[in-house]
Parts: structure tokens; C-alpha cells; sequence
């Protein structure tokens, strides 16, 4: 496996996880709040751990492309 085919594979997960993130832990009707979100520290280092991996899979997806 190359170079490109692993960077398109870390960039895809890390895409997917974030894209799951932000999907999973907004609270819902009839969920209880998520152990990730339960207060503003830990929200707050989700958020930011949502956008590192976001920014990270997108780079890595770029660097497998170009």
C-alpha cells in the first residue's frame, strides 16, 4: 500500500468519525445528554476535537489527491 492510499484511508475515517460526531451528540427528545456534552468543558473539547479531525481528514484527503 502506498503513500496516497494510506493517506486517503486516515483521511476518510477521520472525516467519518467527525461527520458522526456532529450527527450523534446534539441532545434530542426523549435522549439523555451525552457524557461528551455533559458540561461546557467537555462540550467545548468535543467541539474542538470535531473540528481538528474535520480539518485533519480533509488535508489528508487533499495530500492523497494532489
Amino acid at each position: 500500500m502506498g503513500d496516497s492510499e494510506l493517506f486517503l484511508l486516515a483521511g476518510t475515517i477521520c472525516v467519518f468519525l467527525s461527520s458522526w460526531m456532529i450527527y450523534r451528540l446534539p441532545p434530542r427528545d426523549g435522549r439523555p445528554v451525552s457524557a461528551w456534552t455533559r458540561t461546557e468543558a467537555r462540550a467545548t473539547a468535543t467541539a474542538m476535537l470535531t473540528l481538528i479531525l474535520l480539518f485533519l481528514g480533509g488535508v489528508m484527503i487533499a495530500k492523497a489527491i494532489f
